[in-house]
């Protein structure tokens, strides 16, 4: 493996640049490289494994915080920001952790232990975390709180003593706690405290909702809800409730939304069901074409794109929960689109792009469901849970996880979510984290075979039957990333194929197009990398993992595994990437190209 070091200009009497490494390293020669040429050091990720990386720039999800249903916000603050995550762990409180780097997680303890008169028994699931800068302190934290507004929200669910799973809200001025209460009187009139659930069945008998719907009527007695998720819409600032309605009385766990007069006031007639599990919407004209064991839908987040920059005339509700149980294999979280917080959403179809978050059956991957977007600078992740494999058919703990998140379009041209996992590789650390952000897109991209335009659309597909297809050649091939100035370039991720019969073990050769001045002059040539590895066994899916065992059976790729090279930074305006197919290769294919950059 090579280190990273600095790029040094040295002088001759015909003035050259040349870069050479320091460290253990001996300085590098090339005879056959023109003086204007020199070899980059770098460091790459052949054997990450066994050598880590660098968690200034890169993240890996690595199992390393136990939680289940993860919530995570990001929070800029003056020393720079922080990861903050909490989740479903011990049932009886709830604990939070924060990070700078999303790889080393501080324990910031418990942040939420029940009062003597909260209703809630055990089962503390899934907890949902919100900031409201408009919230008043001394409204839901009682007049010793003083005078001031912006609190943090803790919304989850609890099981009671009759059995049922419950709602509850509590409120704090701090991301990590103490989380407390409201205590008092609410808009509806209600006197309630720590021994109320916010939502409360008994207010919707009555209202004769849904009574002629397919759905059904809303009211029926002893109906539980779990999965509770506030939510603040940016458009109109109104407050709204999102919850699952669980299989306690009924068939199915459904999705439910409603807005709320305050954080502890539901305005209960305007409770709607906007799931309905094996449909795509609550008509119930539609099948919905993944269907699991167990019919839920459940662990609901509600995200608002407003996509005027993307050439899209309106902004859309993008309604995302999980099908099927936790302890489901695949436990996939799918996508509704709507044009309003309350609906109606319509799920999108899987063949259509409508997971947006998925193992598929053969990956070493163990669910990737229940989960939270969370927002850094302007890029999206989305937070989740997996579960680490201890032998084929034997799971063990949940894991938070994360991905980044970008946009496309499916076929039917509606604008879409496409997660760029579930990843078990580096990955780049959000820009706002290391300083770096992926550059490709803003460069011209062109291919001597292939289309090229599938290098730089930010997405890496993950299987084949997503609506995200890689570049392909049948030939050797160069490609060319073409920047209108230069850029600072950091690090280069080329992302190979999910099918192992197309993927590349090295890269021939990279070029990078660079300047560097040195007193008040400006020198140009190529820096060089001659045979980028790719990391075959850390991507490598073991074959007793493999749903296949017969005949035939092959090894397979973890999707979004990257050959990468890490380097000092560089002045660039044109990467050259030189493809070489391996002796009887049908083809060659990339997923993307990221150049992390400034």
């Amino acid at each position: 493996m090579k280190r990273i070091t600095s790029l040094i200009a040295l002088f001759l009497s015909f003035v050259i640049t040349v870069l050479t490494m320091t460290g253990c390293n001996k300085p590098t020669t090339n005879e056959n490289l023109t003086l204007e040429d020199i070899e980059l050091s770098y460091r790459d990720y052949t054997d990450s494994r066994a050598n880590g990386y660098n968690t200034e720039l890169f993240y890996r999800n690595e199992h390393r915080i136990n939680l289940g249903d993860p919530a995570v916000l990001y929070i800029e603050t003056e020393d720079g920001g922080y990861y903050y995550a909490t989740g479903t762990r011990s049932g009886k409180s709830f604990e939070m952790w924060r990070s700078r780097d999303l790889s080393n997680w501080e324990d910031l303890g418990t942040v939420y232990s029940p009062p003597a008169d909260f209703f809630g028994q055990k089962d503390f699931w899934a907890p949902q975390l919100l900031f409201d800068p408009q919230a008043d302190w001394q409204h839901y934290l009682g007049e010793s709180a003083g005078e001031g507004t912006g609190l943090y929200l803790l919304f989850f669910s609890a099981r009671g003593t009759d059995g049922s799973c419950q709602l509850a809200a509590t409120f704090s001025k701090k991301i990590d706690g103490p989380y407390t209460h409201f205590a008092g009187t609410n808009a509806n009139g209600d006197a309630i405290s720590a021994a109320n659930p916010l939502f409360e069945m008994k207010h919707l008998e009555g209202l004769g909702l849904y009574e002629d719907h397919p759905y059904g009527a809303l009211y029926k007695e002893g109906r539980s809800f779990i999965d509770a998720c506030p939510y603040i819409d940016p458009v109109s600032g109104e407050k709204y409730l999102y919850m699952v309605r669980s299989r306690r009385v009924d068939a199915s766990n459904d999705v439910w939304g409603l807005k709320m007069k305050d954080w502890v006031s539901p305005d209960y007639p305007t409770t709607v069901p906007l799931s309905s599990y094996g449909y795509t919407t609550v008509e119930q004209k539609q099948n919905y074409r993944f269907t699991t064991r167990n019919k839920i839908d459940e662990g609901p987040f509600l995200y608002y794109k407003d996509c005027t920059d993307d050439g899209v005339e309106n902004g859309k509700y993008y309604l995302t929960l999980s099908i099927g149980d936790t302890n489901d294999k695949l436990y996939p979280v799918c996508q509704a689109i709507g044009d309003t917080p309350l609906g109606p959403f319509t799920k999108i179809q899987p063949q259509k792009g409508g997971l947006l978050n998925t193992p598929e059956q053969k990956w070493d991957i163990h669910g990737s469901g229940h989960h939270a977007f969370f927002e850094v600078g302007d890029e999206l992740y989305i937070a989740y849970h997996n579960y680490e494999i201890l032998t084929p058919g034997t799971i063990g703990k949940r894991y938070l996880a994360y991905d980044k998140v970008e946009w496309t379009y499916n076929e039917d041209g509606q604008y879409i979510m496409h997660t760029n996992g579930p990843t078990k590789t580096p990955q780049p650390l959000p820009a706002s984290s290391s300083g770096y952000r992926n550059l490709s897109p803003l460069a011209t991209v062109t291919a001597s075979s292939g289309d090229a335009s599938l290098l730089n659309d930010r997405l890496i597909a993950r299987s084949e039957s997503d609506i995200v297809k890689e570049y392909s050649t049948t030939e050797d091939a160069t490609v060319t990333l073409t920047f209108a100035d230069y850029v600072t370039a950091r690090a280069i991720l080329i992302y190979n194929s999910y099918d192992i019969a197309k993927a590349f073990t090295k890269i021939e050769r990279i070029e990078f197009s660079y300047r560097k001045t040195v007193d008040g002059k400006t020198y140009t040539g190529k820096a060089i990398i001659n045979g980028l590895g790719f990391d075959v066994e850390a991507n490598r899916i073991p074959t007793e993992y493999l749903v296949y065992q017969g005949e035939g059976a092959m090894d397979q790729l973890r999707a979004c595994g990257a050959a990468i090279a890490e380097f000092d930074e560089l002045e660039i305006n044109k990467v050259t990437i030189h493809l070489k197919k391996a002796e009887g290769q049908e083809a060659v294919n990339l997923s993307e190209i990221m150049l992390l950059g400034k």
